[in-house]
């Protein structure tokens, strides 16, 4: 199973309002197999019941599909030997379709293929400011993303793009998607805490009712 963890730092608000640290854990998956072990219950959508055709900013349901990017040719739910994706011809390295979510979700993840023209050209997924190489012309595979101490926030897109010295393609398929978070385990020093407002708050109650 190959993943990548990309760990940062992010200023949490514990029980009784106490302030401290706790990891924010992005793990990557190269795998299907691996990215579905850990997701959780996911819902996967395939593109299948929709209308091929160009879009622009379209509605899927729980996320929609922003490709008002400048520097995008085309971009279009595509019918191709009985099976529709998504693909997005693009003349500038800058342009960006974004798939942006309604809702926070915890894990995503797509099929892909880089359709590039040249051996150069490279198709790429961006979150949160990092950018990630999907490969070159022929390139094919799954690539999914899962925050096991918090979310990924609605509204924050997921990019793709091109670099590229000409005009290049990437489609992608089975966007799937997972809203259930792990339930994240309190640091001794909260759960201590917690513990010790409780014995208060049993003394408090017996000194009550005397």
């Amino acid at each position: 199973m190959k993943k990548e963890i990309i760990v940062g730092l992010v200023t949490g608000a514990f029980l009784l309002g106490v302030t401290g640290m706790a990891q924010a854990t992005l793990i990557v998956y190269h795998d299907s197999a691996g990215f579905l072990a850990n997701a959780g219950t996911t819902t996967v959508y395939d593109f299948e019941s929709d209308t091929a055709g160009y879009i622009s900013l379209h509605d899927f349901g729980d996320f929609s599909i922003d490709a008002t990017s400048t520097g995008i040719y085309e971009a279009e739910v595509r019918e191709q030997n009985g099976n529709h994706d998504v693909y997005m011809n693009s003349y500038d390295n800058n342009a960006s379709l974004n798939v942006i979510f309604d809702a926070d979700i915890s894990a995503f993840g797509f099929t892909y293929k880089a359709e590039g023209n040249d051996s150069w050209d490279h198709s790429t997924f961006s979150y949160n400011g990092i950018i990630y190489d999907l490969g070159t012309l022929g390139d094919s595979g799954f690539f999914g993303l899962i925050e096991d101490n918090g979310t990924l926030a609605a509204g924050t897109p997921f990019s793709f793009g091109q670099q590229s010295v000409n005009w290049s393609g990437v489609s992608f398929d089975n966007i799937t998607y997972s809203s259930n978070s792990p339930f994240p385990v309190p640091e001794p020093a909260t759960m201590l805490l917690f513990g010790t407002g409780l014995v208060g708050l049993v003394g408090w109650k017996q000194r009550e009712n005397r």
